[in-house]
This record gives structure tokens, sequence and C-alpha cells, in this order.
């Protein structure tokens, strides 16, 4: 009998379109939430994930790690409100902002592509990361132009 199984660390964008205030920045901005795991694969399923840490990421870059109890709601799809007391520094956080899974922030949401980082922007409607040729913003679908 011949079985497969692995462990591999992985992360997930989550969905969620409010606006968050942040004080350093003195206004309300949309934030990309996402949450990293450690998970085991099963004949490559992935079958029970552990060690899940939420964070916020801010349109400028920033990156803080979410209070678990708050990510868990969001992960769940409840309504619920991130506060800027949520959002705490943490030295995972840093690691994270700076590229720690493996790539930059921008990596993370458009993959190892071969857009420059001069290439990506913000939607002035809800701050999701754009690249320049975009007509439409992927999460909120306004026009861009």
């Amino acid at each position: 009998m011949f079985l497969m199984i692995g462990v591999n660390d992985g992360q997930n964008a989550l969905y969620y379109e409010k606006l968050v205030y942040f004080t350093h920045l003195g206004k309300a901005v949309n934030v990309t939430v996402f949450v990293t795991f450690t998970q085991l694969l099963l004949f490559f399923i992935p079958t029970f994930k552990w060690n899940k840490r939420y964070y916020v990421q801010l349109p400028n870059g920033e990156v803080f790690e979410l209070n678990a109890e708050v990510g868990r709601a969001v992960e769940r799809g409840r309504d619920v409100d991130i506060t800027e007391k949520d959002c705490f520094q943490s030295g995972r956080a840093d690691y994270y902002a700076n590229g720690g899974f493996g790539g930059s922030i921008k990596d993370f949401f458009f993959g190892d592509s071969q857009n420059n980082a001069s290439d990506v922007h913000y939607c002035p409607h809800c701050g999701y990361p754009i690249v320049d040729d975009f007509d439409y913003c992927p999460k909120c679908g306004k026009p861009l132009k």
C-alpha cells in the first residue's frame, strides 16, 4: 500500500468589504484580510489546518496581525466590524509585510506575474490592488477608466 501525506504552509485571502479607520492614516480605508496556516495533505488534498493567524493589509502595504476571534468571524463570513483595536503590530506581521511567505504582498495577490511593482495601483473605489491594464476592479467591479 502506498500512502502520500505531507505538511505545508499556506495562505488565503478572505472576503471583507468594510472600511476600517486607522488613526495614523487619519482616514478609513479598505483593507485586505488574509489568513496563514499549516495544513496536512493526504493524497494532495488538504485535510486539516492548524496554527491559523489572521492579518490585515492596508493599501499602503502595512500589515497588522488581527485578533484571532475577529479573524475567525471574518473567515466564517459573519458581519463583523474590524476596528483599529483589533489590529496590532507583531513580529509575524512584519515578517509577512516584508515578503516572509516567499514573495511580496503584491505577489501574494498576483502570483509571480511579470508585472513590475510600479504597475500595481489601488482601486479608487475600494482600495484593492490592481494592475494598470485592468478596466474593472476585480473586487468591487467598478470601472477604473
